[in-house]
């Protein structure tokens, strides 16, 4: 029955990135018959498009089942830089803050060991508050006093309202670390466990090393109000890549706000620009 099911997500998620991709103009398969998704436990599956002069390289890989919540999928693509650059996407675990962390150094074994080392970049749903510190190198932000990560906490201040404290809701357990005060009432701030490891591990957030205007992804969706508007959807990329960033930024449209809960991040990279120690380190 486990067997059938998961033939039954794959063939569905297949037919489903097909007609995305027929509806861009955008390619899928890696070869012949063999679309890029990969299927997970849960109901959203992960899958990969890219343009029609772009080439597939190689190096198809899926994590999931008892690894992933959801699932990992990465694929090599031939964009004209020095050798093969990795392109994946990943999906975090909406709950289970110590297991949101484990995830993230499964995704950093992923990326970092070899055989499979290469500049790579990974576009994400993280489920989670990113630690990384604005611009590149990373530095101290603003005035003594204020937020020191490029994201702000989004479950102790509205961002832009820096006056507006926001109301502890048990929906914040699942985002959140706390702690009892001196005077008995709940502390709280953001969990950026999975952030830290991520940062600290090699995987750079695009946004922050740009320093780019800081804008939400979720929280526009009816129903996702709670919580406010966080910054969750993160393009994440190997130190070496860094050099190669031209741009980050999350298209806010009237029809990005209708089609999802989740707003696109479009992030831009000039190949010829990603560091050659990247392959260097991967032998090749």
């Amino acid at each position: 029955m486990a067997g059938r099911t998961l033939r039954s997500k794959a063939g569905l998620a297949a037919r489903r990135l097909r007609e995305l991709g027929e509806a861009t103009g955008l390619r899928c398969e890696y070869e012949r018959n063999r679309p890029a998704v990969a299927v997970g436990d849960q109901r959203y599956q992960q899958g990969l498009l890219w343009s029609e002069e772009i080439e597939p390289a190689g190096g198809f890989t899926v994590v999931s089942g008892d690894a992933l919540w959801h699932a990992y999928l990465q694929l090599d693509l031939d964009v004209g830089a020095k050798g093969p650059v990795g392109h994946a996407s990943y999906h975090a675990r909406p709950h289970g803050l110590c297991q949101r962390a484990d995830d993230a150094e499964v995704v950093l074994k992923r990326v970092f060991r070899p055989p499979h080392l290469r500049p790579t970049l990974i576009g994400g749903d993280w489920n989670g508050v990113s630690a990384d510190l604005p611009g590149w190198p990373p530095r101290a932000r603003g005035p003594v006093g204020s937020w020191r990560e490029y994201d702000h906490d989004p479950y102790h201040l509205r961002h832009g309202q820096p006056c507006t404290t926001v109301e502890w809701h048990p929906e914040f357990i699942y985002q959140c670390r706390t702690w009892m005060n001196a005077d008995g009432s709940l502390g709280w701030e953001a969990d950026r466990t999975a952030g830290r490891i991520l940062r600290d591990g090699g995987l750079v957030d695009a946004a922050a090393a740009l320093d780019v205007p800081w804008a939400a992804t979720v929280g526009h969706w009816p129903g996702d109000q709670v919580c406010g508007p966080r910054r969750i959807d993160i393009v994440r990329t190997i130190v070496e890549v860094v050099s190669a960033l031209v741009s980050c930024e999350v298209l806010a449209t009237d029809l990005t706000r209708k089609a999802s809960d989740h707003l696109p991040v479009l992030v831009r990279y000039a190949p010829a620009a990603i560091a050659t120690g990247a392959w260097e380190r991967a032998g090749g």
